[in-house]
């Protein structure tokens, strides 16, 4: 433009406007761009033919303090309202991607948005149940499912939503790995394969690929001790497990979407039990290695899906929690705690 339509006119104007943009790399137009025109404002560089105005909270800003929103945003309370800000920044508080959603869209912040973490670690520990699989046995369920297509971890989550005898939420684990090269692996990737599967917490099937009659006999076995309402996977996952299955438990079968429309309520839902204390699991390293590892993509409209090729590592185990949770919410009927339990007063 500058070279071409500009340099054809006397006295050209060129107008350049935007917000700060999901770059973390560093290498687009719009970076480019914002960065000349910080050290035109700055003094870095001199170029008496660019006028810039800069609207953006500084790093070390308090992006909680309503004078910062002001100063980020001359259109405020004229194209979007301070009410509006007020509940975003609540919902930050509560939520990593949703407060870098938050720096990005309402403060002008260029952050990085592509690779982004889910939620701490230290909710993983907080949320570890004081209850033993045994009482379990015969309460209903939804089970979700991630296999693999060869060397990877498959995984198989069982949901418990609150019901009589259960007031939270409940989940366990099953997992599945190829024997073959899993020693070369615990070397290379530094991860306990070999200690958890000595634990019980990942189960290692014969050979260089999972063998999925390992996954089948249990799933069949699950669905003898609990009561499983819905498998629920992506459409490839199911199709592969509905040819080895009969009818009473293939018509179970619900497909997932693994797309950010069929995931992140899911992850949301996951997300509020959590914080609130209101989901359990049980003890289980593998479960915890794989939360730890999950990183999110998210759009302007503050939805997430899990990225496995950009997570740290594996977490297989959390996409399979996610597939049962996105069921529970889809299919589980409303049910008022208070059937239950009753009703409790605070004297």
């Amino acid at each position: 433009m500058t070279f071409g339509a500009g340099s054809a006119r006397k006295e050209p104007l060129l107008w350049v406007i935007t917000t700060a943009g999901d770059d973390p790399d560093r290498k687009s137009i719009g970076w480019e761009q914002h960065e000349y025109a910080r050290m035109v404002r700055d003094g870095e560089i001199i170029d008496p033919a660019w006028y810039v105005e800069i609207y953006g909270a500084p790093e070390d800003a308090d992006i909680y303090d309503e004078q910062v929103w002001i100063d980020c945003n001359p259109n405020l309370n004229v194209t979007v309202s301070i009410e509006t800000v007020r509940q975003e920044a609540l919902m930050a508080r509560n939520s990593e991607p949703v407060e870098k959603l938050f720096r990005w869209l309402r403060l002008n912040q260029w952050v990085s948005l592509k690779r982004l973490s889910w939620l701490p670690i230290t909710l993983w520990d907080e949320t570890q149940g004081d209850w033993s699989t045994a009482d379990l046995i015969g309460k209903r369920c939804y089970t979700g499912i991630d296999l693999a297509s060869n060397i990877d971890i498959s995984a198989a989550v069982s949901l418990f939503p609150p019901q009589e005898g259960l007031e939270d939420w409940r989940f366990i684990i099953d997992s599945w790995i190829p024997d073959t090269n899993m020693n070369e692996r615990v070397l290379k990737d530094h991860v306990a394969y070999d200690i958890w599967v000595k634990n019980k917490y990942l189960t290692a099937t014969p050979g260089d690929v999972i063998d999925y009659g390992y996954i089948q006999a249990r799933l069949e076995q699950l669905n003898k001790l609990y009561d499983i309402q819905y498998f629920c996977g992506d459409q490839w996952h199911l199709e592969v497990l509905r040819q080895q299955f009969g009818f009473d438990i293939a018509k179970k079968f619900v497909e997932i979407p693994q797309t950010i429309n069929g995931m992140s309520m899911s992850m949301k839902e996951i997300e509020r039990l959590a914080r609130s204390k209101m989901i359990t699991h049980e003890k289980n390293p593998l479960g915890r290695w794989c939360w730890g590892n999950v990183s999110v993509a998210p759009d302007g409209n503050m939805n997430i899906k899990p990225m496995k090729n950009k997570s740290i590592d594996k977490i297989d185990v959390i996409v399979a929690l996610i597939n049962a949770m996105a069921g529970a919410i889809k299919l589980e009927e409303k049910r008022s705690i208070y059937e239950s339990r009753g009703m409790r007063s605070l004297l």
